[in-house]
């Protein structure tokens, strides 16, 4: 699953809200000029990828 956040913080906060409930990051930090994102796997498991993308 994917989710959209409106800033680089947000993917930030919802990824480490998500470990800090018991998840697991899954990968690292993707950070390049089109798109930023991290991901994680929730305690069943499901792999939830956090992706910003500028507008501009």
């Amino acid at each position: 699953m994917a989710i959209s956040a409106d800033s680089k913080a947000e993917v930030d906060e919802m990824v480490q809200t998500a470990i800090e409930a018991g998840g697991k990051a899954s990968n690292d930090k993707m950070d390049d000029e089109y798109m930023y994102g991290w991901s994680f796997q929730d305690v069943d498991g499901h792999l939830w990828e956090v992706m910003y993308m500028p507008e501009s």
